[in-house]
């Protein structure tokens, strides 16, 4: 793996990066390229399917189209049901944005 994409997993990660690749997951090779933008809370079963999609490369055979519905919730529906808890905003960092 470390010959084809050019890192030296020994001298390429601190002991922490390795900690979170090894146990938490993810993918280094997008580290500083993309954002995560959301979490999969429901569904999975979608996940897999587009995960399955036969690819050239790292793009899919065929351009695919998604339909994707959005759920306005507050903070405190989406605590009590998925166990997603959010950090306390002071009113001066409210203030500075």
């Amino acid at each position: 793996m470390s010959d084809n994409l050019g890192i030296n997993v020994d001298s390429d990660f601190t002991e922490e990066q390795m900690e979170a690749y090894t146990t938490v997951g993810g993918a280094f090779q997008l580290d500083g390229g993309y954002t995560v933008f959301g979490r999969v809370v429901e569904g999975m079963d979608v996940v897999d399917k587009i995960a399955a999609v036969k690819t050239i490369g790292e793009r899919p055979q065929k351009n695919l189209g998604m339909m994707i519905e959005l759920e306005p919730m507050n903070k405190s529906d989406i605590t009590s049901k998925y166990g997603v808890t959010f950090p306390e905003v002071k009113a001066a960092e409210t203030e500075a944005k």
